[in-house]
């Protein structure tokens, strides 16, 4: 199994284009395995619990969506983790791995 770690520039609170690059990296390395930095999708810089409340998603929200749409294209795996929203609350950032 070959596996990548891969170092991504996020824009904070710019999810979608956070999640592009990330991906746009993972293209460019032959891996089984993915695995993202914390935080990937956001960054970690949050202001208040507002801010996180904003950008937190649930567990099958774009991000996951969009994730393992690549991951079906590509056969692979992707590990990382998100801000993720409950119903009233947000909970620390979960681990989720994506099978293709």
């Amino acid at each position: 199994m070959r596996v990548a770690v891969v170092q991504t520039y996020h824009v904070f609170g710019e999810v979608h284009k956070s999640v592009e690059n990330a991906l746009s990296l993972m293209e460019t390395a032959p891996a089984d395995l993915f695995v993202l930095p914390e935080l990937f999708s956001t960054g970690y810089n949050f202001v208040d619990r507002l801010e996180v409340k904003k950008l937190a998603e649930p567990s099958n929200g774009s991000t996951f969506r969009t994730v393992g749409e690549w991951t079906k294209k590509h056969s692979g795996y992707v590990v990382y983790d998100l801000q993720n929203k409950q119903k009233r609350y947000i909970i620390q950032p979960r681990l989720l791995i994506l099978g293709g």
